[in-house]
């Protein structure tokens, strides 16, 4: 059994939703500026 975690890095939800969060900003970082800045 996995001991208690001591802080919210710990968690193994925030760990996973951490690891998408960087791959998004990954893919996002390959568009084009106008897409990201423009009003839709």
């Amino acid at each position: 059994m996995r001991e208690p975690a001591k802080t919210f890095e710990d968690l193994l939800v925030w760990q996973k939703a951490h690891l998408f969060v960087l791959a998004v900003y990954r893919l996002s970082g390959a568009f084009p500026r106008g897409i990201l800045n423009s009003d839709y």
